[in-house]
């Protein structure tokens, strides 16, 4: 299945990510986030997902340049890789996202 415009970019200053997606995208980013989630509660600690835009061999992230109405200056990211750790390594490794 194609996503018609998935897309991932960052501002030229590189201070902010968006995303721009279409509904199908933004259901191909739920689904694996449940997907992630589900392993996690299964006993996995760790899972990840990678999108590629398809001339690096992937799917999920659109080639297109969006173009805005108020001219902002992005860059189209090539790559996005969402990571989720359980709970225990979160605690472990990485205070700063501990849970309150």
């Amino acid at each position: 299945m194609r996503f018609l415009l998935n897309v991932l970019t960052l501002r030229k200053d590189g201070d902010c990510v968006e995303i721009h997606a279409d509904t199908n995208g933004l259901k191909l980013l739920r689904d694996s986030i449940n997907s992630m989630l589900e392993k996690l509660d299964n006993g996995s600690e760790q899972e990840h997902e990678h999108y590629f835009i398809e001339s690096w061999g992937g799917e999920g992230l659109s080639n297109a340049r969006t173009k805005f109405k108020d001219n902002r200056e992005m860059n189209l990211a090539c790559s996005l890789k969402i990571t989720v750790w359980n709970s225990e390594i979160v605690n472990q490794y990485f205070d700063n996202l501990r849970e309150s």
